[in-house]
């Protein structure tokens, strides 16, 4: 009798969950929480590390935007000569905003916030396959985006969660045909991360394929309003600390990053120095590539564009460190894994394997603070 109870049960979930996305996301988002945080919990123990779960996922660029969000920008260097303009305002800004008006902790506020961001990220990318693909594609995205090794930094103090909600925010509203909210949201992403503004780039591509088919409109050129985040941090940095740029000379100076290095010879030389210091990353950015030419393979050309785009500020740095996180943190990165995996059920079993396993692997790196996942 319990038995056909706790089944009938099981029915009625499951259909009110293929029937409702809103219940299905929220149900997978609360059920790749609860993943995420045993593990976290798991790892503490077993390593005996004795941290709070406040310091769980607070780690590495966390604590420079906490110190953005408590005490604002400063032109004072750590002991390692770097400074905190390189971090660019929107997360900081909000959170410290939202800590000042509930009394949370900036720590604590900083995750519940990027948490919250990633819900509805689950749902927009929902929405996005649906339109783009099918309803079992946008089952199967959200459950590889939930599920993602990469929650380690959905999960974090750290601009990733905002960042996906914005980008597939722009994304939806551009299929939609809401060029103001697009143009908003493109505005806000350029004030997230330096690479934001290069959003710009797959939007004029959404406006030459309107103007190919005849069919465009005054508002598309909304999109203009898509660099306004960066021109006014630039405009803050100007005022406050003497130049618009300083940002992108500490990332060369202080932060060892060259810029725009886009020789060959230089891209190949970086290439095979960081499969030897940073090998996870490497090979992260090597499947990106890959799923970049697959996109384009099968026709998805605007994703395969802003996938390019988000990491090409990246690649041209000088450096390769964090194109792991960089690429891993992209919906079109699970977009690409949709269209290789939806008729593979095969596949499908051995990407969660691998997902189960990675998770273990990253989210116990990260406790440990080790340094091939910053």
């Amino acid at each position: 009798m319990f038995s056909d109870a706790f089944a009938r049960h099981g029915l009625l979930l499951r259909a009110l969950l293929c029937r409702y996305p809103v219940m299905f996301c929220v149900f997978v988002f609360f059920l790749s929480r609860l993943f995420f945080w045993f593990l976290a919990f798991l790892g503490n123990a077993f390593f005996s590390l004795h941290l709070e779960p406040i310091a769980f996922f607070y780690h590495y660029d966390s604590v420079w935007y906490e110190g953005i969000a408590v005490h604002g920008y400063s032109s004072v260097a750590n002991y390692a000569g770097h400074v905190n303009y390189v971090f660019f305002p929107l997360l900081p800004l909000i959170v410290g905003v939202l800590s000042a008006l509930t009394h949370i902790s900036v720590i604590w506020m900083g995750q519940i916030f990027c948490q919250c961001c990633f819900g509805v990220a689950l749902w927009l990318f929902y929405q996005v396959l649906q339109l783009r693909i099918n309803e079992n594609a946008a089952r199967l995205g959200v459950l590889l985006l939930a599920f993602s090794p990469f929650n380690i930094y959905f999960s974090s103090f750290y601009t990733e969660s905002l960042f996906l909600v914005l980008s597939l925010g722009v994304w939806f509203a551009a299929y939609r045909g809401q060029w103001l909210v697009v143009g908003v949201l493109a505005a806000l992403l350029s004030a997230t991360r330096p690479n934001g503004v290069m959003m710009l780039v797959p939007l004029l591509y959404f406006i030459y394929q309107a103007f190919q088919n005849k069919a465009l409109k005054p508002s598309m050129f909304f999109v203009a309003l898509a660099p306004l985040g960066l021109l006014s941090y630039m405009l803050f940095l100007h005022i406050h600390f003497g130049g618009a740029f300083v940002f992108l000379h500490s990332e060369q100076v202080s932060w060892h990053r060259s810029g725009w290095v886009l020789a060959p010879a230089v891209f190949v030389s970086q290439l095979l120095f960081n499969i030897m210091v940073f090998p996870y990353d490497t090979v992260v950015f090597l499947i990106a590539v890959f799923l970049i030419w697959s996109l384009l393979q099968k026709h998805y050309r605007s994703e395969a564009l802003y996938f390019f785009m988000m990491l090409l500020p990246a690649v041209a740095s000088g450096s390769f460190m964090s194109l792991g996180r960089f690429s891993g943190a992209l919906f079109a990165f699970y977009f690409a894994l949709v269209l290789l995996l939806q008729e593979r059920p095969y596949l499908k079993s051995l990407m969660f394997g691998l997902y189960f396993v990675f998770s273990i692997f990253y989210v116990f790196g990260w406790l440990c603070e080790s340094s091939w996942l910053m």
